[in-house]
């Protein structure tokens, strides 16, 4: 079995070398140039490859023969991100048929969230109590000097304007947490809201009357 032909680039041989140049004859009184010397060639020799120096922590070889420098600080792998815990969705709440499919919509469940309205009624029911109570404070303590149930009436009217706050936003809240289907949550403090609001009204109410009664 003979091998195959070998392209002419896969041995190359010397370069070729020019013939001497040729000049022509001096005219009278030259001299003749001298003659080339031997090998003479006008194209120039292969230009050395200058390779860098060796690092001092010299090299070693892996065996596919790839070097590789030692001494060079090596930057690891960042680490695999953790693997957190799978969160269940449950089983959809509703699935809405696609016309014309085979598919539907899936409805996951979601965690119901705290509805503002309904700590909003609470913070103002609460504030309407506090309110009433120094209605009724300002109202027996200025009753003998005349003041009482001036500044028990100003306190009153911020004591109702609070537990108007109060009663409204906790019905508000009452019919959106119903209308959500489990969507919001917060019924407790919205009720919170409106029994404190209606409370501190009549408290304050009572203060007012009673530091006009006994001024």
């Amino acid at each position: 079995m003979t091998e195959p032909p070998q392209p002419p680039w896969a041995n190359p041989g010397p370069p070729p070398s020019m013939p001497a140049p040729h000049y022509p004859p001096p005219g009278p009184g030259q001299p003749y140039p001298p003659p080339a010397p031997p090998g003479w060639h006008p194209y120039p020799g292969p230009t050395p490859v200058v390779r860098p120096p060796a690092h001092p922590g010299g090299a070693l070889e892996y065996p596919g023969g790839v070097p590789v420098h030692q001494g060079y600080p090596r930057v690891p792998a960042p680490p695999p991100p953790p693997s957190g815990p799978v969160v269940a969705q449950g089983r959809p709440v509703r699935i809405d048929p696609v016309p014309g499919t085979e598919f539907g919509i899936a409805y996951l469940p979601v965690n119901p969230t705290f509805l503002g309205l309904a700590t909003g009624s609470m913070v103002a029911g609460i504030g309407t109590a506090l309110v009433a109570l120094v209605v009724i404070c300002f109202g027996v303590a200025g009753a003998s000097r005349g003041w009482g149930p001036l500044v028990s009436g100003a306190f009153a009217i911020l004591s109702a304007l609070l537990g108007a706050a109060a009663i409204t936003l906790g019905t508000i809240a009452l019919r959106q947490i119903g209308s959500a289907r489990g969507r919001l949550k917060g019924r407790g403090a919205a009720l919170a809201g409106i029994w404190c609001g209606a409370s501190g009204l009549g408290v304050a109410a009572f203060g007012f009357v009673l530091a006009l009664l006994i001024s």
